[in-house]
């Protein structure tokens, strides 16, 4: 949650960000390396997904359908799909409440991407060239 704007040397500069600016921090990552990568958007069920992480005051302020979106690369053939989104402080402070959140730790050959339940997810599109295309 929180401002979705910002640019990959912002999110590093910062040290957190959203899951779009995490995202485009990791593909100019991968880009400087020259290795092929792209975005992928997913449509959350938010009110059912961040329930149980958001605090009862700011309920009001969960959409019914939120975006998210992560990276991929693409290696050897298939798309290895890694989203940066939890880290370690998050997921261990939240899993307790909701187990989704638990931590996901990339290896670089398998996907990694949060652990959503599919019945949160009504859509997905993607890989994607660029975040703005979603």
């Amino acid at each position: 949650m929180g401002e979705w704007n910002h640019t990959a040397s912002q999110t590093l500069a910062a040290r957190s960000g959203t899951c779009r600016n995490k995202a485009n921090l990791f593909v100019a990552l991968v880009r400087a390396r020259q290795i092929p990568e792209g975005f992928s958007l997913l449509h959350v069920r938010g009110q059912e997904y961040l329930g149980p992480i958001v605090p009862v005051r700011l309920h009001k302020y969960r959409g019914h359908r939120s975006l998210h979106i992560y990276p991929g690369v693409f290696i050897d053939n298939p798309w290895i799909h890694c989203d940066p989104t939890d880290d370690r402080r998050f997921a261990e402070a939240t899993v307790h409440v909701n187990p989704q959140s638990h931590l996901v730790e990339w290896d670089g050959v398998h996907d990694a991407v949060l652990s959503l339940d599919p019945v949160y997810i009504p859509d997905r599109h993607g890989p994607m060239e660029r975040s703005d295309d979603v």
